[in-house]
């Protein structure tokens, strides 16, 4: 996008440093539902403080765990294992620096979701729709946990639901 003014993300929550601060995803909720107009517009810096999370209520922690959670089934390797480790909260800043590089990998070879950045998209759906019909008193964390759940539950390719149950334990997130 050449267009737009340049602008500086400095996430405070996990959900934003994993997720929305990465992509240049830009848009606004309609009547009709989540994200439904905007464009891609990268910005030009994203300031990642971890010190920032220690000031989160649990369940706010909780909800960006679970995009990172989708993450590391996508990506695999020494995410998913930093994020089966009883220690994982001490690997924080590890775990946020792997789930942006991912993103950030696939956000690059395509950049407008043509194909592969569809796969960022595991648990969306669902996740959509379930904070669109509770009137949005279900959070975004909360529901792409939900909406993973049920898209691993129905087959995603190479997608494990057993080890999603035991992540999701781990943090706690819910899945129903």
């Amino acid at each position: 996008c050449t267009n737009g003014i340049p602008f500086v993300q400095i996430p405070t929550t996990v959900l934003a440093m994993v997720d929305s601060s990465v992509g240049g995803k830009c848009a606004v909720d309609l009547p009709q539902g989540k994200n439904l107009a905007g464009v891609f517009h990268q910005p030009s810096l994203v300031i990642c403080d971890t010190d920032t999370l220690e000031t989160l209520p649990p369940e706010i922690f909780a909800d960006g765990c679970a995009e990172a959670i989708k993450t590391g089934i996508l990506a695999g390797g020494e995410l998913q294992e930093l994020l089966q480790r009883e220690d994982w909260r001490e690997h924080i800043s590890r775990i946020i620096s792997l789930c942006i590089a991912y993103k950030g990998g696939v956000v690059e070879r395509d950049e407008t979701e043509q194909g592969e950045r569809k796969l960022l998209n595991l648990g969306h759906t669902a996740a959509h729709a379930i904070e669109k019909c509770s009137g949005y008193a279900v959070s975004h964390g909360r529901a792409v946990a939900i909406g993973t759940a049920h898209g691993v539950y129905k087959g995603e390719p190479k997608l494990h639901f057993e080890l999603l149950k035991e992540l999701a334990e781990k943090v706690p997130v819910p899945l129903v």
